[in-house]
């Protein structure tokens, strides 16, 4: 069985680290640093799965593009990666670093997660933050079985 972390294990770590709630919405919740850079913003249910690739965001700078670009007009398109878990499903922004939300179902995921982004760039706005330009894209592989 693959080694799994929940939602209230991320939690516990980043108050431990020193992260701050600093608001919920509608269950997604937004951490800061007062010396880190970067926002953490996760959703979910505490015995939820978190993403894989989520727990690969740099906490210690909280992975934002110093180089990212400045609100745009028209609408951002971000790339979500979506995976099973087995207690339902999780997703990931791989351009916004801390930005996830978890499921039970593919549908619930995503919509979680279009929230989570949402609220995640608002608070990178309102914050004075540059918004990362989405550059990351999936693709399906067909392989032999």
């Amino acid at each position: 069985m693959a080694f799994t972390v929940k939602v209230r294990d991320v939690q516990a770590f980043l108050t431990q680290d020193g992260w701050q709630r600093k608001n919920t919405e509608g269950g997604h919740h937004h951490y800061m640093h007062a010396v880190k850079t970067g926002k953490v913003t996760l959703v979910g249910e505490r015995g939820d799965d978190v993403p894989a690739n989520l727990l690969k965001l740099d906490i210690a700078t909280g992975g934002l593009n110093p180089e990212g670009n400045a609100r745009m007009a028209e609408p951002l398109k971000y790339t979500v990666v979506i995976e099973r878990s087995e207690t339902g499903h999780g997703a990931y922004v791989p351009d916004l670093p801390g930005c996830g939300a978890t499921g039970k179902t593919e549908t619930e995921v995503r919509e979680r997660i279009r929230t989570a982004v949402e609220i995640h760039l608002r608070s990178m706005r309102e914050d004075g933050d540059p918004i990362p330009q989405p550059t990351s894209t999936a693709a399906i592989v067909e392989v032999a079985a």
